[in-house]
């Protein structure tokens, strides 16, 4: 590499640092995010783990549990092993640079960099940006072993082993994969069946190698070290819970629930990378056949799956980001003018959601009326104030439990007040409650119960929004500009209740 193109990935790999790291630990924790916070904390301090598919795979557990022995039980560390791992991820065309050309790998990393969508989730305590670091990571590999002849079957194994030891979007993973293969590779031919059992002779201790590699890892982390070896059919609780969950649909959505998502936010990657097999349709490679068709597959699957959630939408945006560096990279080729005007606009509307997305509107604020598509569910930003005001009562009242929650809003309270004495559950008789939480309606019962004077008010505590479609023309360019929603937010509230002194 030259002198300049080493100071391009140094500068990629710091702004990836940066947009993944700053102000991570300041927005108030998602439900999701305060559950595997606080499942990684009981490991931590109880040594209590068992894989429960609800929560996906064990990996995010046993990396935050140490993170949090050495960095503290906060927001941040909670959110850390994401954003690393989102950090890596915008590095991994690096591994392709002699494959794909310096440009376009470097190209491709910029626009993951830039992308709302994967700078979102990985700011998120989800296991969602791992997966995708890991099966990136191993499609480099593949392809990187392609040009050397040199495959990694080792690394392979343990790369898809950490995949399914984080989420199980593997086997979703693994029938779209499989389906692309089919589809690129002429396996009907003799001639290819034949290359194909060529290359498994050649290769086979090396696959053996990877599989090992592969069982290894993957039975230690659903056993917990061996320490309940029943779990080694780890997949027929996956199967068994997910494809219930898909069934019920318990989060559902129509069809084209990701369209918008990805068309209003990921214009960049998808439009480039459409680009790019347009103009390369009569001369598509086998690697390109197969990213197209896995982009294709990808977007039919997470169509056809019954739970319908925006952070499914970093799978479906995956296959598309080195194909749109290929084209960006040619587009910034020495040409004409417009070309660079149509790079800098792609860039500019890419990086202004990304801004309002991840930092400046990460979640939904009921009185403001602004709200993200990438948003789900978020706890609201004021109720930090509530988290504040808790944890500076306790720390006044040292070892006397003050503190007492009720219903739904003991998450996320249950990881951010994890540390002080607080009473989970209506307040009896006796106690001294000086603040309480609990769902709306449950407040008049507890104030008799205690028998002492209270100020309630109901506040939000998760909001979300209704998006309605179709939207004209005028409101959705309105929501480009200053992200008001056109059609109702929706939010859920608490009861919070102060003790009022006594005269």
């Amino acid at each position: 590499m030259t002198a300049r193109q080493r100071l391009a990935w140094a500068l990629l790999a710091l702004a990836a640092v940066f947009s993944r790291f700053y102000l991570l630990g300041e927005r108030v924790p998602h439900h999701d995010e305060a559950v595997h916070a606080h499942l990684a904390r009981e490991l931590l301090l109880l040594g209590q783990y068992r894989y429960d598919p609800t929560y996906h795979g064990p990996l995010q557990f046993y990396v935050l549990a140490p993170l949090m022995a050495v960095f503290g039980q906060n927001d941040f560390v909670a959110r850390s092993w994401s954003a690393a791992c989102g950090v890596a991820l915008v590095l991994v065309p690096f591994l392709l640079r002699r494959r794909l050309g310096h440009g376009p790998a470097l190209a491709a990393g910029f626009l993951m960099l830039l992308s709302p969508t994967l700078t979102y989730y990985a700011r998120f305590a989800r296991n969602d940006t791992p997966v995708a670091l890991f099966t990136l990571a191993a499609v480099a590999l593949i392809l990187a072993g392609q040009r050397s002849r040199r495959y990694a079957f080792p690394a392979l194994g343990i790369l898809a082993a950490l995949h399914l030891a984080s989420k199980e979007t593997f086997y979703v993973y693994g029938v779209v994969m499989g389906a692309a293969l089919f589809g690129a590779v002429p396996v009907w031919s003799r001639k290819a069946r034949e290359k194909l059992e060529r290359w498994v002779r050649e290769h086979r201790l090396g696959l053996l190698s990877g599989v090992l590699a592969f069982l290894a890892v993957t039975l230690t982390a659903y056993t917990v070290f061996f320490r309940f070896p029943e779990d080694a059919f780890f997949w027929q609780k996956a199967f068994s819970y997910w494809w219930g969950q898909h069934k019920e649909q318990r989060v559902a959505g129509p069809p084209w629930y990701y369209l918008p998502r990805l068309g209003l936010y990921e214009f960049a990657i998808l439009g480039l990378a459409a680009a790019f097999f347009w103009q390369r349709r009569r001369r598509l490679s086998l690697t390109w056949r197969f990213f197209l068709l896995w982009g294709l597959f990808s977007l039919g699957m997470y169509a056809y799956l019954g739970e319908k959630v925006p952070w499914l939408a970093v799978h479906q945006l995956l296959p598309w980001c080195l194909p749109a560096g290929a084209a960006l990279a040619k587009l910034l080729a020495p040409g004409g003018v417009h070309r660079y005007v149509l790079a800098a606009a792609l860039v500019a509307g890419t990086a202004w959601s990304t801004l309002q997305s991840s930092f400046w509107n990460a979640a939904i604020e009921p009185a403001t009326g602004k709200a993200e598509l990438l948003v789900y569910v978020q706890t609201v930003p004021s109720f930090a104030g509530i988290i504040a005001e808790g944890r500076k009562l306790a720390e006044e009242n040292g070892e006397e439990t003050v503190l007492a929650v009720a219903g739904e809003a003991g998450w996320p309270l249950s990881w951010s007040w994890a540390n002080i004495p607080v009473w989970w559950d209506k307040p009896q008789a006796g106690q001294n409650i000086r603040l309480f939480l609990c769902d709306p309606g449950q407040e008049q019962d507890i104030v008799n119960t205690l028998g002492r004077a209270y100020g309630c008010g109901e506040v939000p505590l998760r909001a979300w929004w209704v998006e309605e479609f179709p939207v004209s023309l005028r409101d959705l360019v309105r929501w480009w500009a200053t992200r008001q929603a056109w059609s109702p937010l929706g939010w859920q509230s608490v009861v919070v209740c102060r003790q009022v002194p006594s005269p």
